[in-house]
């Protein structure tokens, strides 16, 4: 039944029913599969009691929100002294991460800019990104994914966030994302 739900749930996220969405289909897919493999495992400690299972995996649930709140929160505050003031950066793509980082180096005084690229086809979470930059009272400029190549010499520092880690310590991230690496490494 889990599995039922989870295709389900992908299945409407990929609708034109569903409202734009911060989340994209693989970062989806990867938290019902955790969550399933979550429920399985805990189901094992609960044999036969349902509402035990189901009220430790609420419990877990909000564990884990929390966690995840803390663990931006610290990076935030790991990764802001790497802004500088007066530097221009760049972003590709949402990230609660990211945006995290960036308003913590407005919140400590830092000034400095960002451009953010439209994240073509689907533009998800890049606009709202934007607006609570510019809400933060950072500048922003928007770019056109193709136009990247173009304003990369007055950008001192790409950052970007993950749509997933895998196993390998490798980085899955939208579509751009390897190009504008390769222009940040020229």
């Amino acid at each position: 039944e889990l599995e039922e739900a989870t295709e389900a749930l992908l299945l409407y996220a990929d609708s034109e029913d569903s409202e734009p969405s911060r989340s994209t289909a693989l970062s989806l897919r990867s938290g019902c599969e955790l969550f399933v493999r979550h429920v399985t495992r805990s189901f094992v400690d609960f044999p036969g009691d349902f509402q035990a299972c189901k009220d430790m995996v609420l419990r877990r649930g909000g564990q884990f929100a929390e966690l995840s709140e803390r663990s931006r929160l610290s990076i935030a505050r790991l990764g802001h002294p790497f802004v500088r003031d007066g530097s221009v950066l760049l972003t590709h793509g949402h990230s609660r991460v990211v945006m995290q980082v960036l308003l913590e180096a407005a919140r400590v005084g830092k000034q400095f800019s960002v451009v953010v690229t439209e994240c073509s086809p689907d533009r998800v979470g890049v606009v709202e990104q934007a607006r609570g930059l510019m809400d933060a009272g950072i500048p922003v400029t928007f770019v056109t994914d193709a136009g990247v190549a173009a304003v990369m010499e007055r950008v001192d520092m790409a950052i970007v966030g993950a749509e997933a880690v895998v196993e390998s310590g490798g980085v899955v991230n939208r579509t751009g994302t390897f190009q504008i690496g390769i222009i940040c490494a020229a």
